[in-house]
């Protein structure tokens, strides 16, 4: 069946018509009188005409709630003006999908243009140039579930910045492809809050094409995974914030949990909320805390080792009399060893025996 709707002609966002509806009430295109409005609500209702109509509703709204139009009861029943309401809500719920509707397809559309360009320098030798994929600032996905399609994708990952390119297909049961934005951290926290996620019984894979040398931003910040569906933005500012300054939080939920990226001023604000917060019971969920970048070795020193007199930020800065062997981090070492230095160490037998004498000694 056709869409008989008329096209959208007055806003290009619901927040914008109910501007022109707070503004406006002396337009022409609204009756003076609340029976005339309320007749040509109706009309522009069935006609599918859905910006005219929530516009005329909400002003019948309005005009039954002026002191200025006596015995509007007289004129409009209670169950009339309850119908108007409802009416009004219906539209809102449309008007939302149509307008990002046409915002999904603008995006299509600029990237159809981008390719079309690209397409007309051929005959300059240029192609090649606006062809080449920016590696740094692009996702590739495999697994995806073969319900998905360029359109879907785009619609999905527009949340994480200026989307630049897409390609997606489908073979078999599996979709796959890449995601190009403008900016390198876009690509970041879409494949640190996607990798990995469910949809339709399945894990997607969403990994960066080429890892960069980790920016400032991204050193800061920790990745949250396991976190309760019950969570919101707020429960996470308001546990984290103690930590140090957040510059910036990304949030996501699905049915089973949520997950979160939080970007901290200092770099060891995001060391101290991994070592504190990872594993902790909120809510019936343990959650995963991790440095979202770089040092996952060091995330894991960070819950499971517990240094008494010294912090993230005693490490950092040098001041505990502990330091970090980054050389031994990065093989997992995890003992504490001569020199306050952190070392993979192995116990020899003149260790053991020396042990066993101390032991003796202490008995007697």
């Amino acid at each position: 069946m056709a869409d008989r709707s008329k096209p959208l002609y007055l806003a290009k966002s619901v927040k914008e018509l109910e501007q022109i509806l707070s503004v406006n009430s002396t337009s022409p295109l609204i009756p003076t009188k609340l029976i005339d409005c309320y007749l040509s609500a109706n009309l522009a209702w069935l006609q599918d005409d859905h910006e005219l109509a929530f516009l005329l509703y909400g002003h019948v709204i309005n005009y039954s709630h002026s002191r200025r139009i006596e015995n509007v009861d007289k004129i409009l029943s209670e169950k009339q003006i309850l119908e108007v309401k409802e009416r009004i809500a219906t539209l809102k719920i449309i008007l939302e999908i149509r307008y990002k509707s046409i915002e999904c397809l603008e995006i299509m559309d600029s990237i159809d243009n981008t390719i079309n360009e690209c397409n007309t320098i051929n005959e300059d030798n240029t192609i090649d140039e606006f062809n080449t994929i920016n590696e740094y600032n692009t996702v590739q996905l495999n697994n995806f579930p073969p319900k998905y399609n360029e359109f879907s994708i785009i619609c999905w990952f527009s949340k994480y910045g200026k989307i630049r390119n897409v390609c997606f297909n489908v073979e078999g049961e599996r979709g796959f492809g890449y995601v190009e934005f403008e900016m390198p951290s876009s690509a970041f926290e879409a494949a640190t809050m996607e990798n990995g996620r469910k949809h339709y019984g399945r894990h997607i894979t969403v990994q960066r094409k080429k890892e960069m040398t980790p920016s400032n931003n991204e050193l800061n910040t920790i990745h949250l995974d396991n976190l309760s569906p019950k969570c919101n933005k707020n429960f996470i500012e308001d546990l984290f914030s103690k930590y140090g300054k957040i510059k910036k939080i990304r949030f996501d939920i699905d049915v089973e949990r949520g997950y979160a990226l939080i970007e901290f001023e200092l770099r060891s604000s995001a060391y101290n909320a991994v070592s504190e917060e990872n594993g902790k019971l909120y809510d019936g969920h343990n959650i995963i805390a991790e440095l979202a970048v770089a040092d996952r070795e060091l995330s894991c020193l960070l819950t499971s080792v517990k240094i008494s007199d010294c912090n993230a930020d005693c490490l950092l800065n040098d001041k505990s009399g502990h330091k970090i062997d980054k050389q031994n981090v990065f093989k997992k070492s995890t003992d504490m060893h001569v020199n306050n230095v952190i070392k993979n160490t192995e116990l020899t037998k003149e260790d053991n025996l020396s042990i066993r004498k101390t032991g003796e000694n202490f008995g007697e």
